[in-house]
This record gives C-alpha cells, sequence and structure tokens, in this order.
C-alpha cells in the first residue's frame, strides 16, 4: 500500500509504502485532487511490513526537505522519521473577524489545542483591497492558554470594556475587499480570510465567527 499525502497550497506531496508494496510513481494521474506539476518531497519511506499503523504529516517547523512520517506498532510506540521533530500540527486560527465603521477593525485567534500555544513568529498579513500581495503585516508575541482566545485590534478600536486586546496596533485596517492571512514563523499559511487577488467587497460592515465544530484554519488563501 503507498500512503500520500498532497498539499495544494504548495503543490508538493509526501509519500510512504508499507506491505511490500511497490513505489506508486505516477501519483498525479492516480490520485484525484492532484495537479499535474505536483512534486514530492524527499524520497517514498519504506516502512515494511510490520505495520500495525502509519500517519504521515508535513514538518511541522516548517522543514521542508524531510516529511514526517510515523510508523505506529502493535504497542502503541511511535517512531518518527529519524533526525525530524515528532510534534503535531498547531490548532491555532482566527475564530472571529471585525470590519466595523471607523477604526474598529479585530481579529480573534483561537487555541484548539490541549496545551497553551506560542505565537512568537506569526505574522497577521493583510492584502489590502484585493491584492495578490501583502500590503501590511504584523509581527505577533506572546501565549495563547489552551482553549482561550487571543485578540488583535485597531489602537482606536472601540470593543467595549469587557474586551482584553492582547496586541493593539494602528496597522490592522481594513475596508471589507482585504484578504487575511495568519502564517508561522515559517510563512507557512495557517489560516486565511477572504481571497487574495479579489476585490469584492466580502467582508464589508461584518462580523463573522467561526462555527463552534471548526478547529482548524483554511490554508488556501487563493480560493
Amino acid at each position: 500500500e503507498n500512503l500520500v499525502l498532497y498539499d495544494p497550497a504548495t503543490d508538493k506531496y509526501i509519500q510512504a509504502k508499507y506491505g511490500a508494496s511497490t513505489n506508486d510513481d505516477d501519483v498525479t494521474s492516480t490520485y484525484d485532487g492532484f495537479s499535474p506539476t505536483a512534486t514530492r518531497v524527499g524520497d517514498v519511506l519504506d516502512f515494511g511490513e510490520d505495520t500495525d499503523g502509519v500517519s504521515v504529516a508535513l514538518n511541522p517547523d516548517g522543514d521542508t526537505s524531510n516529511p514526517v512520517l510515523h510508523n505506529t506498532i502493535g504497542d502503541g510506540t511511535t517512531l518518527a522519521t529519524p533526525g525530524i521533530s515528532n510534534l503535531p500540527p498547531p490548532l491555532v486560527y482566527i475564530s472571529e473577524y471585525v470590519e466595523g465603521s471607523s477604526f474598529n477593525k479585530a481579529l480573534e485567534l483561537c487555541n484548539a489545542a490541549g496545551t497553551p500555544f506560542s505565537l512568537d513568529g506569526y505574522t497577521i498579513e493583510i492584502y489590502t483591497n484585493g491584492k495578490d500581495s501583502a500590503g501590511t503585516t504584523i509581527d505577533l508575541t506572546g501565549n495563547i492558554d489552551a482553549g482561550k482566545a487571543f485578540i488583535v485590534a485597531h489602537t482606536n478600536a472601540a470593543l467595549g470594556s469587557s474586551v482584553v486586546v492582547n496586541v493593539s496596533t494602528g496597522s490592522l485596517n481594513w475596508n471589507g475587499n482585504d484578504a487575511i492571512v495568519l502564517k508561522n514563523a515559517n510563512g507557512d499559511v495557517i489560516d486565511s480570510l477572504g481571497q487574495t487577488g479579489n476585490t469584492g467587497d466580502w467582508g464589508k460592515d461584518k462580523t463573522f465567527r467561526r462555527k463552534s465544530g471548526i478547529t482548524a484554519g483554511d490554508t488556501l488563501m487563493f480560493d
């Protein structure tokens, strides 16, 4: 059997095989959803015939030279690919967007993981007026406790005395046709709102909240 994980945001995939299978070299035509230009990251890893479970993920620290591939054996032990950090992906996403009158602009991030999460190195990019390149980048710092929110707001936003703003900046400004992208320290897209390159007023005078069942972001900033 072959196990393949494709990331449409980067047009790359990672691949493993197990159970004495041969390499499936023509994945771009074998699997649905693959682009014909997709390229494989690293070599196909062979887990052999003694595999009780396999999971596969891109390296969460942004090193795309190798994927993270796990072989879970019968006693529950997980063996990671040598030399690669064995970390779960972050469960941080944009949970609320506010585009009000004047400077009433704000963004709420949520940590859906069971442990505190550091935003050091993370950024918010604003693609002004539907442009396809970021016009503003806001650097984030600080921690989000497990299950809690982190609020970034314009310096002059009137959000009420009960709202605790974690980052206050005059750079957080939009008018409803600006795509917003949350990236990690390596420049990977963690979540996005709107569509880069689209000048439509998708978010003008709106407040959007993510549904309670959503625990991961939209990494496709062009959709």
